[in-house]
């Protein structure tokens, strides 16, 4: 029996009351600022991550272009699909009350505040982002076709100009 007696639960108060007291007892952990040495961060263990794969998760693969498609701008799959539309670019929260049923948002990024955003365009056009980040996760619950670190989106499109996405090959066409 883990438990020593049925009744008796007094043992994990004091358990959990002593882990609390420890955690309470040591110092945070060291944090780098911008004056801090490379041979502080290796000591420490902090250096940032060489990992491929981290790398594309957090900062978000280099676009592919495929040149047979021959499109105006080129992104990975945020969500896979194709739409059709007005550009909205968006380059700030307070802009997001701009968006119409139908366009295609074209923005720097996004974030849970433009989530609801989503419900009503048909598409989305980030300059930046991976597989991993807030428009590709809410593009694909919504099921909204999503192009995602389409380099200088936000600059190459204008407001009203019609757009064309093919988010499964991560193109991007200014019609």
């Amino acid at each position: 029996c883990l438990v020593p007696e049925a009744h008796d639960m007094r043992w994990i108060t004091r358990r959990r009351r002593a882990d609390w007291e420890k955690a309470h007892k040591t110092t945070n952990p060291p944090v780098l600022t911008k004056r801090a040495s490379l041979e502080e961060a290796i000591k420490l263990d902090l250096l940032p991550s060489r990992d491929a794969i981290a790398i594309k998760i957090v900062v978000g693969e280099m676009p592919q272009p495929k040149p047979k498609l021959k499109a105006d701008l080129w992104g990975i799959c945020g969500c896979p699909g194709a739409a059709e539309g007005p550009a909205r670019v968006v380059t700030k929260y307070e802009d997001l009350k701009k968006v119409q049923p139908g366009d295609i948002l074209v923005c720097p990024s996004t974030n849970p505040t433009w989530t609801p955003v989503f419900g009503l365009v048909n598409g989305v056009v980030t300059d930046t982002g991976g597989t991993l980040c807030h428009a590709a996760i809410i593009g694909r619950e919504y099921g909204v076709p999503t192009v995602v670190n389409a380099q200088k989106a936000t600059e190459k499109i204008k407001i009203g100009q019609r757009v064309k996405i093919d988010a499964t090959n991560g193109a991007v066409y200014i019609l």
